[in-house]
């Protein structure tokens, strides 16, 4: 005991330090059991309603190889190079035509991707076949409505009732037409709009990537997107229409090439005509000098 300037007594107090045990713990568990209850249910739960709510995506891949005379996969130090190849990596140009709006407004072309679900956990193809879009349609919201087995209405904006028939017969819209594939069920709408080409463009773009292989002639391209029929299409289009872009190229370099030889061709015509011309002059006053001394002899 110590004392105080009064007088007093004042006990002597020290810090002790304590270590927490195993058994300090399970006391705060047991004593705070329901939030640990509550963080045990909630987690699970919200886990399980994020993966419901989340729409799956699905990727599809594929690989292409650029025109070689050598084997596939060929190291490029295998390959002859010409003066264009010195100048832009072949590989990483023809994979950049990936990217081009061009090769975009193909596909969507092709595939008729104009017409879009706005729900995007719905396959297309199990609502729509036989799809046509004039370049003309008016971009805009409408209601595909499945009657059971009884046939389809199609609606615009205000629920206009803009076709309507069984499922042999087409729905016809302000610019475009398609057959509504035949459904059983009780009554269902479908919504969807008719985006423009550019919009529609832009969503292509934005699923399709690519991976040059390092070292060779080769590259993946890949697609990203919900709809697990329309994935491997759209990739698969986008890799014809780049062989068709590839085609046209080619075709263009070798019409430039052929119309430079044609115009070399002609200059060069044209320069061998005026020579003989030239000849032909020269020859003739050769000959008029000549007759000029034997006239005078005579």
């Amino acid at each position: 005991m110590a004392k105080t300037d009064n007088g007093s007594l004042m006990g002597s107090s020290r810090l002790v330090p304590r270590e927490v045990h195993l058994r300090d713990l399970i006391a705060v568990v047991i004593r705070h059991w329901r939030i640990v209850v509550l963080l045990g249910l909630l987690v699970p739960a919200g886990a399980y309603f994020s993966g419901r709510r989340s729409v799956p995506r699905y990727q599809s891949r594929l690989t292409v190889q650029v025109s070689s005379q050598k084997q596939v996969y060929s190291q490029w130090e295998d390959i002859r190079v010409d003066e264009m190849a010195l100048k832009t990596d072949p590989v990483l140009s023809e994979a950049l035509v990936l990217t081009t709006q061009r090769l975009a407004l193909r596909v969507v072309d092709a595939l008729r991707l104009r017409l879009e679900l706005r729900d995007q956990t719905l396959r297309r193809s199990d609502f729509f076949a036989d799809i046509t879009i004039d370049s003309a349609a008016v971009p805009g919201t409408f209601d595909l409505v499945l009657k059971g087995p009884v046939g389809f209405e199609l609606r615009g904006a205000g629920a206009e009732v803009l076709s309507k028939g069984t499922y042999s017969d087409r729905a016809t819209g302000p610019g475009f037409s398609f057959r509504a594939v035949p459904y059983d069920g009780a009554e269902r709408t479908i919504h969807f709009a008719i985006t423009t080409p550019e919009e529609a463009a832009a969503w292509v773009s934005g699923g399709l990537s690519y991976n040059i292989r390092e070292g060779t002639n080769a590259f993946d391209i890949f697609f990203t997107g919900t709809d697990p029929v329309l994935v491997p299409a759209i990739l698969n289009q986008a890799a014809l229409k780049l062989r068709v872009d590839g085609t046209d190229r080619m075709r263009d370099m070798a019409d430039r090439k052929l119309s430079y030889i044609a115009i070399q061709k002609a200059d060069a015509d044209s320069q061998s005509q005026a020579k003989l011309k030239e000849m032909q002059r020269f020859k003739e006053t050769e000959n008029r000098r000549r007759e000029i001394p034997s006239a005078s002899m005579d």
